[in-house]
C-alpha cells in the first residue's frame, strides 16, 4: 500500500520546482547581458578618452568641444558597434572634459514592470 501512496510524489516536486529553476536561468541570463553592456561601455569610454585626448598632441590649435564629441562618437560607433550609444562631452571646468556615454538595456523578464535601464559610464580627463 505505501508504494502506491508515494507514486507520482517526485513528479509533483519537480513540477512544483521547475518554475523557479526556470525564472532563475532566466535572471542570470539578464544579469549577464546587463555585465557585458556594462563592461563593453567602460571599455568604449575609455577608448572614446584615448581619441579624443590624442587630438591636442597631434594639432597645434585645441579641438572644440563639438570636434571632441564627433571624435567620440565615431570611436564608439568603430569599438562598440552599437548605434543607441548617447555620447556626451562637456568641459567641467577649465582643465577638464567629462566623456559620458549612455545606453539602454532592454530587460527581457519582466518587461511589463520595467522595460529598459540605461547604463552609464562617465570618464573625467585632463583636456587642454
Amino acid at each position: 500500500m505505501k508504494l502506491k501512496e508515494k507514486s507520482g510524489q517526485a513528479t509533483l516536486e519537480f513540477a512544483l520546482i521547475l518554475p523557479m529553476f526556470v525564472l532563475l536561468g532566466l535572471l542570470l541570463f539578464q544579469v549577464g547581458i546587463i555585465v557585458k553592456t556594462k563592461i563593453l561601455l567602460t571599455y568604449a569610454t575609455s577608448r572614446a578618452a584615448d581619441a579624443v585626448l590624442e587630438i591636442p598632441k597631434n594639432e597645434e590649435v585645441p579641438p572644440t568641444l563639438f570636434e571632441a564629441e564627433t571624435i567620440a562618437r565615431q570611436t564608439v560607433a568603430n569599438t562598440f558597434g552599437a548605434k543607441n550609444i548617447a555620447v556626451s562631452v562637456k568641459r567641467t571646468n577649465s582643465n577638464f572634459i567629462e566623456i559620458t556615454l549612455r545606453q539602454p538595456v532592454q530587460i527581457l523578464i519582466s518587461n511589463k514592470l520595467i522595460s529598459t535601464i540605461t547604463l552609464t559610464e562617465t570618464l573625467t580627463a585632463p583636456f587642454p
